[in-house]
């Protein structure tokens, strides 16, 4: 039904925007985070870096699965 197609169309668009602003905001804030005091010949400073990077891929990663199985549940199954 009608109602039913523009029900999930919301739902998807609601998910593509709140996932758009997570992977917008988090690495930024992540960056803040980090970027405070890094000291290049810092150890420590490094490998925080490092992790913050990897945080930043693992929720990008996360959110693209996340986003993919939304649009498949929503539209892909006939």
């Amino acid at each position: 039904s009608n109602e039913e197609v523009s029900r999930q169309v919301t739902f998807a668009l609601r998910a593509a925007v709140v996932s758009s602003l997570t992977c917008i905001a988090l690495p930024f804030a992540i960056w803040r985070v980090f970027t405070i005091k890094i000291d290049s010949d810092n150890v420590r400073d490094q490998k925080r870096l490092g992790l913050a990077t990897l945080i930043v891929l693992g929720v990008l990663v996360f959110y693209t699965i996340l986003w993919a199985l939304i649009v498949w549940n929503n539209f892909g199954r006939p």
